[in-house]
């Protein structure tokens, strides 16, 4: 450091950290094992999700499981297809197209449907398109939910 008076960014970084040694341990806990079998690159993504969530950097967090579920989502349609034999056709980018596609081929249930499509709309949107008072109103509720103080809704 070039200035006693000044804390590097990096010393700062792990400052904070050892400060949320405790909570982090708690968050990891909670988190679930991602199988094996699941692609190396959505591995990546579920990765990428897992550190952010246990450093407590939830923003970032939700970004990379938009992500990774978009192109697990993805990956499974083309190798169900491919087990199934059915004639090769572009996988869709977008997710509510790709959920769509997932159910019609019999990838997943109706509920799993809805309860993706309440991802898609709550969540995956609503980080994709910016809309910060939608998501800080959402982060409300959470919080809310989880301190047992919900009073808006």
């Amino acid at each position: 450091m070039s200035d006693e008076r000044t804390i590097h960014y990096v010393d700062a970084l792990i400052s904070a950290l050892g400060r949320e040694a405790d909570q982090s341990k708690e968050r990891f806990a909670k988190l679930t094992r991602v199988p094996r079998v699941v692609p190396d690159d959505c591995r990546a993504l579920w990765h990428e999700t897992a550190f952010a969530f246990i450093f407590g950097q939830y923003g970032a967090a939700l970004i990379t499981c938009c992500a990774f579920v978009e192109r697990l989502l993805s990956r499974s349609i083309e190798e169900f297809e491919k087990t199934k034999e059915t004639p090769s056709r572009t996988v869709p980018i977008d997710i509510g197209p790709l959920i769509n596609r997932a159910r019609n081929i019999g990838l997943i249930t109706k509920e799993e449907q809805k309860e993706l499509d309440g991802f898609r709309k709550y969540v995956r949107n609503v980080i994709a398109h910016g809309n910060t008072k939608e998501l800080a109103d959402s982060m409300y509720k959470v919080l809310g939910v989880q301190t047992g103080y919900c009073t808006r809704w």
